[in-house]
């Protein structure tokens, strides 16, 4: 497959001569190279999400990276962790925000071929009296004495 192709004019010693130059190259083909271990997750805010998904046997992988709601994630910014082994790479968002919810895809690229598998994030919606909880509805005390309120 052709992708770019340019005449250059090359002037050496007062003379000039121009070259036609070609670069060409594979196209990347669609090929199993990683599967998703789950390709849904539900989360609870403050907790942990895990994604993972596994490489295929005998697939060579060049390349490997995650992108959450269309922004590329890096090791160790915000609350990303992502860890790759020989078979399988894990991205761990924690603390799990309401933000996480949406979609996460791990893309993989090989010699002429890549491959990507999303996987989906959802939790409900958290309000704030689901975050705040009573120690106590109602305290009782003695005019004089002592109260303490937390």
């Amino acid at each position: 497959k052709q992708w770019y192709q340019r005449r250059v004019a090359i002037t050496a010693g007062g003379t000039e001569d121009s070259e036609e130059i070609t670069i060409t190259g594979e196209e990347v083909t669609e090929e199993d190279l990683i599967e998703a271990v789950e390709t849904s997750v539900t989360f609870a805010v403050g907790g942990e999400i895990v994604l993972e998904v596994t490489k295929i046997p005998d697939a060579t992988i060049t390349e490997i990276w995650w992108e959450c709601n269309g922004e590329r994630v890096v090791h160790k910014e915000g609350n990303a962790k992502i860890k790759d082994t020989a078979t399988m790479s894990r991205l761990t968002l924690d603390p799990a925000t309401q933000t996480d919810v949406g979609s996460c895809i791990a893309f993989a690229r090989g010699v002429g071929t890549e491959d990507s598998e999303e996987i989906t994030i959802t939790g409900e919606e958290v309000t704030e009296e689901d975050l705040i909880e009573a120690v106590e509805t109602s305290v009782t005390f003695a005019v004089g004495g002592q109260c303490n309120i937390r």
